[in-house]
């Protein structure tokens, strides 16, 4: 059972660093004007499923304390405007609160 939990525990270290690898050069360009431009086409491409992208881009961020929050809000706010991107930030916010609670 010790063996199991140790070798479960280097896969989801192992996981983590994948994915941080993985979304790093993603959080970079979104450092830049050009790269916030171009997320920002793409998001208006999908429609409603960007909110969802721009949502589960916080959870990441949220997950993985090394990539920036500040660009996730700025692309929030450029997508979908001052009050539809202060309110997808605010949802996940309230959530985020409200599941930590219980």
């Amino acid at each position: 059972m010790k063996i199991l939990k140790i070798i479960s525990l280097i896969v989801v270290i192992l996981l983590f660093v994948y994915i941080t690898i993985e979304l790093f050069p993603t959080f970079k360009d979104l450092s830049t004007i050009e790269g916030r431009l171009r997320f920002k086409d793409n998001i208006e491409s999908m429609g409603a499923k960007g909110v969802f992208e721009i949502l589960g881009l916080m959870l990441v961020q949220v997950l993985f304390a090394i990539l920036p929050g500040e660009p996730i809000e700025v692309l929030s706010g450029m997508c979908y405007g001052p009050f539809l991107g202060t309110a997808i930030i605010l949802f996940r916010s309230i959530y985020k609160q409200f599941y930590n609670f219980f």
